[in-house]
């Protein structure tokens, strides 16, 4: 089998590996509780809690599809520009850094906890001028 005969399998991988979500109206107690629990006292103690603000909820909504997964991006790259044409990042080519063709990788930068971070989000170029791809479609809850 060579190169072009090759079939691309799904990988998934975590983004915000070092982070827990969490919804609560008594952070307080979630976190008494949270410090019993084995794992996460370490972290916790140098770390410490941060609000997740309204826009960057959104932004996490919009690229998570159902569960807990962001699919991949389709797009193409013309004049130097990204243009994403199906999945998550529509509307979001101002935050991608990086393009890695080979692979199908876009360095997303994102604003987060008051500071920037820097997010490996799955994309895939497609050459030339592309028509819309109907299996992936940007879920945006």
């Amino acid at each position: 089998m060579n190169a072009r005969e090759a079939q691309i399998s799904g990988v998934v991988k975590r983004i915000l590996t070092s982070y827990i979500f969490v919804e609560t109206d008594d952070i307080v107690q979630f976190a008494y509780r949270l410090k019993y629990m084995p794992g996460f006292s370490i972290v916790l103690k140098n770390e410490g809690y941060w609000p997740l603000y309204e826009d960057e909820e959104k932004l996490l909504i919009s690229l998570i599809k159902e569960g807990d997964l962001i699919d991949i991006s389709r797009g193409f790259i013309e004049d130097g520009r990204v243009s994403i044409t199906a999945g998550p990042l529509t509307g979001y080519e101002g935050v991608i850094r990086k393009v890695n063709k080979r692979k199908r990788m876009a360095t997303v930068e994102v604003e987060m906890f008051n500071r920037t971070m820097q997010i490996n989000l799955g994309l895939e170029i497609m050459e030339g001028k592309a028509q819309k791809d109907e299996n992936i479609t940007a879920n945006k809850l």
